[in-house]
């Protein structure tokens, strides 16, 4: 059996990058971590706040990833092609 090279193959709509829905957990973990920084160097209290913050984010982040969890099930149990 001969196969193409991927450049060769047919283009499917199922092949299309998968593109993550926009979300502001990166942006709250990102403030979480400078406040933290910021805190080390400043003040005790920047220091309470920027771990808080980067709590947040980081379960913000996790929920949207195990919300979304369902959705690509069906991508992992596919049989992968044959070489």
């Amino acid at each position: 059996m001969e196969t193409k090279p991927h450049a060769l193959r047919e283009h499917h709509e199922d092949d299309e990058p998968h593109m993550p829905e926009p979300s502001l957990s990166p942006i709250i973990l990102a403030a979480g971590m400078t406040a933290l920084g910021f805190g080390i160097v400043l003040h005790p209290l920047l220091i309470v706040l920027g771990a808080i913050g980067t709590l947040v984010g980081l379960g913000t982040w996790l929920y949207d990833e195990i919300r979304r969890a369902p959705e690509g099930e069906d991508e992992a149990t596919e049989e992968a092609p044959q070489a």
